[in-house]
């Protein structure tokens, strides 16, 4: 059974990407990725500094995770075009998608998540408590699937 994690993108790294909003999300990096499992999906999120707003800005659901080095050569990269971590995932084929930046502030209490603490606290910075991956439950999975989907279709 796939898992689903929620992570969280500094808010100054994901705002200069939204001039190709469009342009699919076909790999990231992270020391986090440890975890994760080809099949897993992964869902991106940030706080633009000082605001209690939340945002679901990316999508990926993983077809290979492995080191960044491999990443590189899988994908032709520039080293400078993929964030200095000791692991990579590539999006399953076929299933790479575009940016969003869906507002998902009024759903935050909503999600719930596996081991440790269950929720986040509104009464701490989002950014703060998002720091690490977080495995997501899969209600809230299927919450962020139908925002992040019903967002694709209107």
């Amino acid at each position: 059974m796939s898992a689903h994690f929620l992570l969280y993108w500094k808010y100054e790294n994901v705002l200069p990407h939204y001039d190709e909003p469009q342009r699919p999300v076909r790999y990231s990096a992270s020391a986090q990725y440890k975890r994760v499992e080809p099949g897993d999906e992964l869902w991106f999120v940030s706080s633009p500094p000082g605001s209690d707003r939340l945002y679901l800005v990316a999508h990926l659901i993983v077809g290979w995770r492995g080191s960044r080095e491999e990443a590189i050569q899988i994908l032709d990269l520039d080293p400078g075009e993929i964030w200095d971590a000791p692991f990579a995932v590539i999006a399953r084929e076929g299933t790479a998608e575009g940016r969003q930046l869906i507002d998902i502030t009024a759903h935050i209490m909503s999600l719930l998540f596996e081991g440790g603490r269950d929720r986040l606290d509104l009464s701490s910075p989002l950014g703060q408590q998002l720091q690490a991956m977080r495995r997501l439950s899969p209600e809230s999975a299927d919450l962020l699937r139908g925002i992040w989907y019903g967002s694709l279709n209107r």
